[in-house]
């Protein structure tokens, strides 16, 4: 669906990757979940310009993860 992703892209990851590992318990720590994640983000970035919609909203995404990561953090503690 984008001519040159597989080129460009080595270790695709997506939402839909991230939720059938979820379902399917295979994350074995919360670090784990959350490489994928920052995975996702940073292909989103590498094969979409800086300044484009998926760039951006990879950028906006992750900035709301890190939030949540950080209160998760802090209601463990």
């Amino acid at each position: 669906q984008a001519p040159g992703y597989d080129a460009i892209i080595k270790h695709p990851m997506d939402l839909q990757q991230i939720g059938l590992r979820i379902q399917k318990k295979t994350y074995r720590s919360m670090n784990d979940f959350k490489k994928d994640v920052f995975l996702m983000f940073d292909n989103c970035r590498r094969f979409n310009a800086k300044g484009t919609p998926y760039s951006d909203a990879a950028d906006k995404l992750e900035h709301v993860f890190r939030q949540l990561l950080a209160q998760t953090a802090k209601t463990k503690s």
